[in-house]
């Protein structure tokens, strides 16, 4: 299964670089494997996807994914859900970096800019 890269990067896997529009290709080609949501929540992102009316396979979530925000907003969670460490300290900027970096997987991570966006979410929460 492919589908085209919607933005230039590289893969965090494998460290192959890629151009918007080139195809990025899934190894599960029967379903949507790893690619839109980890396997402990496989399940619970199959019935989201038939709640949706998504069919449950990689490229027709991707393509969901860009106009339906409660599909997206669950797909995030579910992936948030699996995450097998504790969420960090509000305060502890370090751990919220390494929560961010391990969960996201930004194609272009910015660690110098973490501790002043850091600083504005605290703020916000008052």
């Amino acid at each position: 299964m492919s589908f085209p890269a919607r933005y230039p990067g590289t893969c965090v896997e494998c460290g192959t670089r890629y151009h918007a529009g080139d195809p990025i290709t899934n190894a599960d080609d029967d379903d949507a494997g790893n690619a839109v949501t980890p396997p402990a929540a496989r399940d619970l992102m199959r019935g989201v996807c038939n709640a949706r009316n998504v069919k449950f396979d990689a490229a027709s979530i991707y393509k969901a994914l860009e106009t339906d925000d409660l599909l997206a907003c669950c797909a995030a969670r579910l992936l948030l859900f699996t995450d097998p460490h504790p969420l960090p300290a509000l305060t502890d900027q370090a751990a919220a970096w390494d929560y961010y970096a391990r969960n996201w997987r930004p194609g272009k991570p910015h660690p110098e800019t973490w501790p002043g966006f850091h600083a504005q979410a605290i703020a916000a929460l008052g």
